[in-house]
């Protein structure tokens, strides 16, 4: 009889049956999960009601505000299409299956065998869970893309044959990131100039032309089609306003891109355990081995940290995008003669290798009893609260309009809107942290309010902009009710 060993060494499927699994476990902790449709927390809210904007034939940019890449929009649109309702899940159970595959491509390209890479792939899944939040956010998608430049460059480094679609592929990738959020490019910033000084050094540079030509037609092939979709709906000018120009004064105002916050958010991430381990994995492999690649890797990870905190934010999930850089370290730690102990442990290389096993297996098993019975617990008893009360307002917002009406909520909770199928009569629809950072957007909106044309007005009362709408609310509108933390405002009957 065959060993669960033995088994996973020479039955592919049965690895990939693992990865799927894996997949599977993960994609529950996704919030908009079979367990809890409709509750898509407060970011991934936002992307879903910008993409039901776009399916009523609307742009973003144009007709509704929000700062992230439209390739984001287009993704949660397509979810939409798929399934109302679980159309999104799937393609973050298969944009995770991808992830997880990859990186056991990875640590198999590194030297792992199937069960040493598996555990990989276990690591990448407890930094991922880490991180999550939630999902259906930028990172998340741009941590499938980023996996798959990173395998793209081993292959180059370790003086594969790198082929014309690869490059395509490439190109494709850099692309999509620019379209999610461009200061996650970091590994294609370290890496191209890798690529120069191997060129150069082996007396190769002629194919560096090959290189970008078709780097460029690949990443031409994502971004050109999107530009000129944008172009088509009138949405190029506002895009440019809003994912570069906001973006930069959200990243550069006092309150958050100060040197003390940024410092704070780089030693955020610097001590969460998945970058703490992979810096400490590649310092040693890379000074003990003398490899530029890992130097390579030591420093695509450095930076990621860096440009991710430049904003002076502390957001957990900015973390995803170094799950790829993770994946290379521990492939390398459990490769490593000099970390599994041949040479410096010696008969102590299984010890260390069942310890690490029993660490990351451990997180899993909290994962696996955690999640899917608190997400059952969710939906069976509604402990979870936020989803609960804006279900209640969306029911009296639906009993209170018609179908066509538009409604305003005040603060950052989009899930009104799509729990209600209704739609925000501004364009802004939701205004925190928005009003914070431009004051011309924060007396867009209130000109919105003063038409008096919203027959409900939904207020968040721990919103900022709620104090700059008090005297509208308490002169042209009537409170009909008051859920948790909301406000529910009618228009008064003379103003009908």
């Amino acid at each position: 009889m065959k060993t669960p060993t033995r088994i996973l060494e020479t039955k592919q499927s049965v690895v990939y049956g693992c990865i799927f699994l894996c997949s599977i476990l993960m994609s529950f902790i996704a919030t908009n999960n079979p367990f809890l449709i409709g509750n898509t927390y407060v970011d991934s809210s936002v992307f879903n009601y910008v993409a039901r904007v776009i399916l009523k034939g609307g742009m973003p940019y144009r007709d509704t505000f929000d700062h992230k890449g439209p390739l984001l929009y287009l993704i949660d649109a397509l979810g939409q299409l798929i399934h109302e309702s679980l159309g999104l899940w799937f393609i973050e159970l298969i944009t995770l299956f991808l992830i997880f595959l990859l990186a056991y491509k990875i640590a198999k390209l590194v030297g792992c065998n199937n069960i040493r890479s598996l555990l990989v792939v276990l690591v990448c899944m407890v930094s991922m869970a880490l991180y999550f939040e939630g999902g259906n956010l930028v990172e998340e998608y741009a941590c499938l893309f980023i996996m798959l430049q990173l395998y793209i460059f081993l292959l180059f480094f370790m003086d594969k044959n790198i082929s014309i679609f690869q490059l395509i592929i490439s190109g494709f990738s850099f692309g999509a990131v620019c379209l999610l959020r461009i200061n996650m490019i970091s590994l294609w910033i370290v890496m191209c100039i890798g690529v120069l000084i191997k060129c150069i050094k082996d007396k190769k540079a002629q194919k560096l032309g090959r290189f970008i030509i078709w780097f460029l037609v690949g990443a031409c092939i994502i971004i050109l089609p999107i530009m000129m979709w944008l172009i088509a709906g009138d949405a190029f000018q506002p895009f440019i306003e809003d994912y570069f120009s906001f973006n930069f004064l959200y990243s550069s105002q006092s309150g958050n891109g100060g040197l003390i916050n940024i410092v704070k958010a780089i030693a955020l991430f610097m001590m969460t355990p998945p970058v703490v381990l992979s810096l400490i994995i590649l310092t040693f492999v890379g000074f003990k081995d003398k490899k530029f690649l890992d130097f390579l890797c030591l420093a695509a990870l450095l930076l990621s940290v860096l440009m991710q905190c430049m904003a002076g934010q502390s957001f957990f999930h900015y973390g995803m995008v170094f799950c790829p850089i993770v994946v290379y370290a521990f492939s390398k730690a459990f490769t490593s003669e000099h970390i599994t102990g041949l040479k410096i442990f010696k008969h102590k290389a299984r010890l260390f290798l069942g310890l690490c096993a029993a660490f990351v297996l451990c997180v899993i098993v909290l994962i696996i009893i955690d999640f899917p019975i608190k997400a059952v617990m969710d939906k069976v008893t509604g402990i979870g609260k936020n989803f609960t009360d804006a279900k209640t307002v969306s029911d009296i917002v639906v009993d209170n309009t018609d179908e066509n009406d538009k409604i305003i909520v005040l603060g950052n909770n989009d899930i009104i809107y799509l729990l209600s199928h209704r739609e925000s009569y501004s364009k802004y629809s939701y205004q925190d942290p928005i009003i914070m950072i431009d004051a011309d957007k924060k007396e867009e909106f209130l000109t919105d309010i003063r038409k008096l044309e919203t027959k409900i007005i939904v207020a968040n009362t721990e919103s900022v902009i709620k104090s700059y709408a008090e005297d509208i609310l308490s002169k042209h509108y009537t409170l009909i009710g008051t859920v948790g933390k909301f406000e529910i405002y009618e228009r008064a009957l003379k103003y009908h």
